[in-house]
């Protein structure tokens, strides 16, 4: 991801008034999930997007124990100090795992995240913007239907 992206979710706030926090939390997520499932699932993984430079990095947090069980899960103390001398037993390290071909699944997972947080602000902003006029006699006409809200969200959003 790059500038570009950066750009997307400022333009994405302005229009859509989606906070680009929410967004990057959720993508995050969404990007934690998808390494999981491309590249090996038992891992401990953070994923991490540089709001400044447009950047996402992958990485896998490892405990520093005395002996190794799962090398997916903990990583010794010998090695640990090779990386630096001030690890010390109980320790997290996070190694960056950024695989080469991330890129492109991270836009996948970006695209239908962002377009699944756009649907439900705008659904929340709506309901947000008609529930103080709950219980109360209204007139309007219907604009659009969406079928995607459930019936429960359409009652709520009822206007006698």
């Amino acid at each position: 991801m790059s500038k570009e992206m950066l750009g997307a979710l400022t333009a994405l706030e302005e229009e859509k008034g989606v906070k680009k926090e929410v967004v990057i939390e959720a993508l995050e997520a969404a990007l934690v999930s998808a390494y999981k499932r491309n590249y090996g699932q038992a891992q401990n993984v953070e994923v991490e997007f540089d709001s400044k430079k447009g950047n996402i990095h992958v990485y896998a947090v490892k405990e520093v124990t005395d002996e190794v069980f799962d090398s997916r899960l903990e990583v010794s103390y010998k090695d640990a100090l090779e990386v630096n001398k001030a690890y010390e037993v109980g320790d997290t390290i996070r190694f960056e795992v950024t695989p080469k071909d991330f890129g492109r699944i991270a836009a996948q997972t970006a695209k239908q995240v962002i377009m699944q947080r756009v649907r439900e602000e705008e659904r929340n902003i709506i309901y947000t913007e008609y529930s103080q006029y709950e219980n109360e006699i209204m007139q309007g006409i219907v604009e659009r239907r969406d079928n995607k809200l459930s019936t429960s969200t359409l009652a709520r959003l009822k206007l006698s």
